[in-house]
């Protein structure tokens, strides 16, 4: 089998085909999997020959090796995994809608049967397929509808396919969530709401900034920060201030965006800590701080002991040599002990020097 997949001609396929019906399982796993390298032979009319007569788990890998199918190909056998009656293979075939990096080819009337499924890992299923649709309206209604689901997988599903609706559509569905007890499922709102470059998705958001739980409240930051929202500046400090280590890792290429006074006291306190990576993240992340906030964070991290950290800072100093409070950073750095940085000292020196009348 394997061997044959390699040679991907027509007679090949017609052997795999065959082979979907051997009383080995594990021939045929492996001709349900070769159907990827031969996806080129086979045509929708053949889908109901795949189909028929062969047992669950290879149904389920056929399913699975049909994101290599042409779209039609793939619409086909996927339909036809729905309406199968195993709860299984309807799962995979749901799954097959929303692989990553592949077209969506289902319809919301192809999720019909599926959202008043009485199993629960279906209806996640058709959550997720739904986040992907290409009909954003109809993506929409069903999110909407699932969104009251009583299991608390199929809410957070609908949380994660927000972003594929309209702006307006996405926030009714998300007021619908804010509510939820699982913070979890308000988290994943957030995060789809970030990806809504619109007011509306940023107002609500800034509601969720004042959530009870310290995860909701890191999420809708984030989110604001990711819109650029101008919000931004009165909660950042509040929840970087209670955020954990990762949480504050993530949110120090932020600080720039706080009031100066307030932001020199928070990257101080990062460039002071006994974290490495709290002084490496201001450290790689100057460029994006505004001028003299960056300059004041230069002058204390050229004084760190790792050169880990001097070394990114020098060359950020580098592209600001014309600076006079740079100079002053940049001659100091020429005596540094490592030689990269003293080096790239001295040539941003020479530079300046050869730039002047």
């Amino acid at each position: 089998i394997y061997g044959l997949q390699l040679l991907a001609t027509p007679e090949t396929t017609k052997f795999l085909l065959a082979s979907l019906k051997d009383k080995s399982q594990g021939v045929r796993n492996s001709a349900a999997a070769g159907l990827k390298r031969v996806a080129a032979h086979l045509e929708p009319s053949q889908c109901i020959a795949i189909m028929n007569g062969i047992d669950r788990n290879t149904k389920i890998s056929v399913l699975q090796a049909s994101s290599a199918f042409d779209l039609a190909l793939r619409r086909k056998l996927l339909r036809l995994g729905l309406k199968d009656k195993d709860v299984f293979v309807r799962e995979t075939a749901l799954f097959g809608n929303c692989q990553r990096g592949k077209e969506s080819v289902l319809t919301a009337e192809d999720l019909a049967s599926s959202l008043n499924s009485d199993k629960p890992n279906i209806r996640r299923a058709a959550a997720m397929a739904a986040g992907v649709l290409k009909d954003k309206d109809a993506s929409a209604t069903i999110l909407k509808k699932l969104a009251v689901d009583k299991d608390f997988g199929v809410r957070l599903k609908v949380a994660m396919g927000l972003k594929n609706c309209s702006p307006k559509e996405a926030v009714t569905i998300a007021k619908m969530l804010l509510k939820d007890t699982g913070f979890a499922i308000r988290v994943s709102a957030i995060r789809s709401l970030g990806e809504i470059q619109a007011p509306e998705a940023i107002a609500l958001v800034v509601d969720f900034a004042k959530d009870k739980h310290i995860t909701v409240r890191y999420a809708a930051v984030h989110s604001l920060a990711r819109q650029n929202a101008k919000e931004l500046s009165e909660y950042l400090a509040a929840v970087y201030n209670e955020a954990d280590y990762n949480e504050k890792m993530r949110l120090i290429p932020y600080l720039g965006r706080l009031p100066a006074d307030e932001a020199n006291k928070l990257l101080t306190k990062a460039i002071k800590s006994t974290h490495i990576s709290y002084r490496s993240s201001v450290a790689h992340n100057l460029k994006g701080y505004p001028k003299d906030i960056a300059f004041a964070c230069a002058s204390l991290l050229i004084e760190d002991k790792s050169s880990k950290i001097r070394l990114p800072v020098a060359g950020f100093l580098a592209k600001h040599k014309d600076d006079k409070k740079v100079w002053r950073m940049l001659k100091k750095l020429e005596t540094d002990s490592h030689t990269q940085i003293s080096w790239i000292a001295k040539e941003a020196m020479k530079s300046r020097q050869s730039s002047q009348p």
